[in-house]
């Protein structure tokens, strides 16, 4: 349905000058979040979404600053604990998964214009230990377009371990889950994928140097969870252990004064009890969903707008569309996240 709201009712939000959405909502923060900007390792990610270019991503920055007031993630956790709403139009950067171009190329970029984000990073992946499991599965794909008579083989694999209705090998790839990891690492030798020597010849992930370095220059370094799984396929205690284990690890290489996190894909369908209860045992300070500008009733609970989508091209599309998209709904009394 959003979807399908931004391709056609929310181009009329673009006509409609930026100031006055915020005006119009009482919505003055918002939070853009991005993955990577031109990987090194297309073949990784374009099978999953299409990573934006440095170009895009240049203009983005320059749309934000134009219409918005950039704040570190200081400025927003201090907002918060002191009850003190965001006093005019403002953004706060994040970025998810911990991927190697944030430091090589957002990070140069964003320094010069002043503007310092988050990164949330899945802690078994720092220092490239190991590969998120659609990054593997893209990396399968990639590998059955360049030798087509891997595909047999990959349905032979699949047929043995995972029952899908659709017939397409490449859908039932990317249907898989955590759950088929195992499945995952058989598939990848199959089509002669060499993970180990992948990881150590391209680099796709973050180091903690880098990311101390980052942290130094004001960044903030919060948690994804260990292994990027979805938190939906967890179990309360399963939850708060990635919790735990995470930001213990964050722990030993970074000091910072309050935690984030964000979740893995997405918050959709996470109660309210669970939510209450990561705050209750001070396991996180902030958390953070990706269902764009939708208030959540809890202060600490805030919804992030991404900008990798494939029905907008441009930030002012996104945004604007994302204000609409939010009046629309307050108009028929749904302003809030309904958990």
């Amino acid at each position: 349905m959003k979807k399908t709201f931004f391709k056609l009712a929310g181009r009329v939000a673009t006509y409609l000058p930026v100031k006055f959405w915020p005006k119009l909502t009482n919505q003055l923060l918002i939070c853009p979040f991005y993955h990577t900007i031109e990987p090194y390792e297309p073949s990784m990610i374009h099978h999953l979404y299409q990573p934006l270019s440095l170009i895009r991503f240049t203009s983005d920055l320059e749309f934000l600053l134009k219409h918005f007031n950039a704040i570190s993630a200081k400025d927003l956790y201090w907002s918060i604990i002191q009850d003190k709403p965001i006093a005019k139009p403002s953004f706060f950067l994040s970025f998810d998964d911990g991927l190697r171009e944030i430091y090589d190329i957002a990070f140069p970029l964003l320094k010069k214009k002043g503007i310092t984000a988050a990164v949330f990073v899945n802690t078994d992946f720092i220092d490239n230990q190991n590969l998120f499991y659609r990054y593997k599965v893209s990396l399968i794909i990639e590998a059955m377009q360049q030798q087509p008579q891997l595909e047999i083989l990959v349905q032979s694999v699949l047929n043995d371990f995972v029952q899908y209705e659709t017939t397409s090998v490449r859908a039932r790839l990317l249907a898989l889950t955590s759950a088929h990891i195992p499945v995952i690492d058989r598939l990848l030798a199959v089509c002669g994928i060499d993970l180990t020597l992948f990881l150590k010849k391209k680099q796709p992930y973050l180091t903690w140097q880098q990311l101390q370095e980052l942290h130094e220059a004001g960044w903030h370094i919060g948690s994804h969870g260990t292994n990027h799984t979805a938190f939906q396929d967890l179990t309360d205690d399963e939850r708060l252990e990635q919790l735990s284990k995470s930001f213990y690890v964050i722990s030993q290489y970074v000091k910072q004064d309050f935690r984030m996190f964000a979740f893995p894909f997405t918050d959709t369908g996470i109660g309210p009890d669970f939510i209450q209860t990561v705050f209750n045992l001070h396991l996180a300070d902030i958390i953070m969903g990706g269902a764009g500008l939708y208030p959540e009733k809890n202060k600490n609970h805030i919804q992030r707008i991404p900008m990798e989508t494939d029905y907008a091209s441009n930030a002012r599309h996104i945004i604007t569309s994302e204000y609409f998209y939010y009046f629309a709904k307050k108009m028929i009394g749904k302003k809030i996240v309904q958990r």
